[in-house]
């Protein structure tokens, strides 16, 4: 039946417009699915679980957080476009504020465990509560929205300085519906993982270093209260753009001391030609310091921007018997100087620009100082 409700809401929708038509009460169904959130907690928990976007029962939910500060703000607003005639259905926008209950008497059981409940349902203990150590500096707006049939739409959230009113920040994001009614969307966000169980998915299906959409991904959870952060480094004979960079983790009333994020970030290759990606976990300010994680992959770049990974690559085991070791900065010494051979020269370009020189020889004595690949 709410299916059902839903689609005659979209069948309503007639006059198309740069913005959506609202519905009145009378079309909007009676009970939301559950999963929309309904208050600022389950706002929180779906900014965990799904983050700004998600799509289901033919609705489309945007939870957008903002942050409200008292003589600071930004302006928030919402615009709206279409690659041909929108429909957009806009269900309803509420915004909802953390409101912290009054503490029951605790000889009042239900109520004071209803108390405790809302206190663990938003990761505040008892103590923070009792001490009015809990402050929130942002609300979540949530709008759930439908499409007609052969639709499409762009929604841009514009974030703009409250003095000078110039954008500071946009996120727009895209749908579409097809002739059937199946709601898609088809901005970055459709795939990119910007919650922590997303990134945990995308990693467990792809690699910490994969390829996606023209892009080359690199996403793993970081341990940033040891002081770890992910570096990617990249050399060879095309350079990598950084288009964007996130960090992600769970969402918390009170913050927790230590833990991790995940972190994603994406690259996309300016020309043709073969890059080599190095992805570790390690302390930035440490000069050869420890890495407690590294991932190397190598791809191929062709001259309509199509990412493959090369194989079979391994870094400065020219004599080919499967290990680096100095007999290697042997052979390859050797080579330069014209009395010797290479067993595998592409091994030896760590350079990876095609050529093998002095600058291969100085990075593989490099790596043997500093203890191998």
């Amino acid at each position: 039946m709410k299916r059902k409700l839903i689609a005659m809401m979209s069948a309503l929708v007639m006059c198309f417009s740069a913005v959506p038509y609202t519905a009145n009460a009378e079309e909007v169904p009676e009970n939301m699915p559950e999963w929309i959130p309904q208050n600022f907690t389950e706002a929180l928990q779906f900014d965990n679980e799904y983050g700004i976007t998600h799509i289901e029962d033919g609705l489309i939910c945007c939870v957008r957080k903002q942050y409200v500060y008292a003589d600071d703000s930004n302006e928030y607003l919402t615009e709206y476009s279409g690659d041909d005639s929108m429909g957009l259905l806009t269900l309803s926008s509420e915004t909802y504020n953390f409101v912290m209950p009054e503490k029951p008497d605790e000889s009042d059981e239900e109520a004071y465990q209803k108390y405790l409940d809302f206190l663990h349902s938003n990761g505040i203990s008892e103590f923070f509560a009792d001490n009015d150590l809990v402050y929130v500096d942002y609300n979540y707006e949530v709008t759930v929205y439908t499409m007609n049939p052969s639709s499409s739409v762009e929604i841009n959230w514009i974030e703009k300085h409250p003095q000078t009113k110039e954008i500071v920040n946009t996120t727009t994001l895209s749908f579409e519906s097809s002739a059937e009614g199946v709601v898609t969307e088809t901005d970055l966000y459709g795939w990119f993982p910007d919650t922590m169980g997303e990134c945990y998915s995308y990693t467990k299906n792809n690699g910490e270093i994969s390829i996606h959409d023209g892009y080359i991904v690199v996403c793993d959870e970081v341990c940033w209260d040891g002081g770890y952060s992910m570096i990617v480094e990249s050399i060879g004979t095309t350079d990598l753009e950084l288009v964007k960079k996130q960090s992600s983790s769970m969402s918390y009333i009170v913050p927790l001391d230590g833990g991790s994020s995940t972190q994603v970030r994406l690259y996309k290759p300016v020309t043709s030609g073969q890059v080599k990606v190095t992805f570790k976990h390690a302390r930035e300010w440490e000069k050869n310091g420890k890495e407690i994680k590294k991932v190397i992959k190598y791809f191929n770049v062709d001259d309509n921007g199509n990412i493959s990974e090369i194989d079979g690559i391994n870094d400065g085991d020219c004599n080919g018997d499967g290990q680096f070791t100095i007999s290697d900065v042997v052979m390859f010494q050797k080579w330069l100087s014209g009395t010797g051979e290479l067993t595998d020269w592409k091994n030896a370009d760590l350079t990876f620009d095609n050529n093998l020189d002095v600058f291969d020889l100085v990075l593989m004595k490099q790596l043997i100082i500093n203890g191998g690949i």
